[in-house]
């Protein structure tokens, strides 16, 4: 049956299907997929490109050996090994220090051998592979895809031997300072995707009831500690595309979970809480402004307000019409974006000249205003701004209006 919580379990599809950095999409529902994929029937759809692509990396991912937080590199002294542990990202030595510590912050630089001796890679590679693998098989009925993607979500979240414990109390920790930080929430940003994989495992043999059951206590027991810890209100709390994020995976559990009325409140809050706080009435996103990939980081936030509108679209809220009586607004925001995307102006805002602006960033918001309002002319722009990678772009399989 085609119910609200299916339809909200496609909202964040894509990104963690792709071998390459993850992004969240938030567009897509099981009528979609379900047009897609009779598209597909026909050897000239314009949509094989995109497929063969989608094969190809399952194809690659099929050999991805199982991972646990087990196998981090490094731990942290006097935490259990199976809480999920990672490292603060733009956290480095402290040269004034002979031992380094405690690490100092250096913002846009990213500290990836540090990154890399947590968990979060292993856990990204899990979930990337596993609904990499569940949605080549959707298309492609291959049972050996679903029966690995079941043993890499097995040994990651169920398996009592290897499973991480639901929270992330030790995310972004940073070495010689705290153990954990608010900002390691967002980490966790794709588990909209492993929800809508999970949808479709269910549905095959190679998944128990008893899975389904242990992998719904495990979730619920994480949106407790999501909504209800220090760390987890704090993320909430906070003013900048932490909070938004924060939102978009909270509400993906809550709809997953059937708790509706939480999801429809926190879309409520959002008009006062994200968009009449964090926008300007000129589109702006100032606290995005002032970090070092000022570009990167509004187009990042822009996508998790997009990301929620979808959302809350169906719980009945309306995001993407609402505007403040001073003009604030998703498509302001977008708008204001626009004309540096494609280069029609310099962005005025460059902190670091590391940091460029990169159009293709944009291709997510417009492709979900596209759908949102009905403009034919934001899916050219998209088209345009991602024309590199279009042929294959991943999103087009679950958006009509790019096919």
């Amino acid at each position: 049956m085609f119910t609200l919580r299916r339809a909200a379990l496609f909202l964040a599809v894509l990104p963690l299907l792709l071998v390459a950095p993850l992004r969240t999409n938030a567009q897509a529902t099981l009528a979609d997929l379900y047009t897609a994929k009779a598209s597909l029937a026909s050897p000239t759809s314009a949509l094989q490109p995109v497929l063969q692509r989608l094969l190809d990396d399952a194809a690659k991912v099929i050999t991805q050996k199982p991972r646990s937080v087990l196998d981090k590199k490094q731990g942290l002294a006097g935490i259990d090994p199976h809480a999920y542990v990672s490292y603060a990202p733009y956290f480095w030595p402290n040269p004034d220090k002979p031992d380094g510590l405690p690490f100092i912050r250096k913002d846009g630089k990213r500290n990836a051998a540090q990154v890399a001796l947590g968990d979060e890679n292993n856990a990204g590679a899990i979930k990337r592979a596993a609904c990499n693998l569940i949605l080549a098989d959707y298309f492609k009925s291959n049972p050996e895809y679903v029966k690995h993607a079941a043993l890499l979500l097995r040994t990651w979240f169920l398996d009592p031997k290897t499973r991480m414990l639901p929270h992330l109390d030790n995310g972004q920790a940073i070495p010689g300072g705290v153990l954990g930080r608010k900002e390691g929430v967002i980490e966790w940003r794709d588990l909209t995707t492993v929800l809508l994989c999970l949808e479709l495992l269910d549905k095959s043999p190679v998944w128990s009831v008893d899975d389904q059951k242990a992998m719904r206590v495990w979730l619920s027991d994480y949106y407790t500690w999501l909504t209800t810890s220090k760390i987890g209100v704090a993320e909430k709390k906070a003013g900048n595309n932490h909070g938004c994020w924060w939102d978009v995976q909270a509400t993906a559990l809550a709809l997953y979970l059937g708790k509706t009325d939480d999801a429809r409140a926190i879309a409520e809050e959002f008009k006062t809480k994200r968009i009449t706080e964090q926008l300007q009435p000129d589109g702006t996103l100032p606290r995005e402004l002032a970090r070092a990939d000022s570009w990167g980081y509004s187009t990042f936030n822009l996508t998790a307000m997009c990301a929620m509108a979808d959302y809350a679209k169906r719980v009945g809220v309306d995001l993407w019409g609402y505007k403040t009586t001073d003009g604030r607004s998703l498509r302001g925001a977008l708008e204001y974006l626009i004309p540096f995307a494609d280069g029609s102006k310099p962005w005025p805002h460059e902190n670091d000249p590391t940091h460029k602006v990169d159009g293709s960033k944009l291709v997510l918001p417009l492709l979900r205003a596209s759908q949102a309002f009905g403009e034919p002319s934001y899916t050219e722009r998209a088209k345009t701004l991602g024309k590199a990678s279009w042929d294959t772009l991943r999103e087009r399989l679950f958006i009509p209006n790019t096919r």
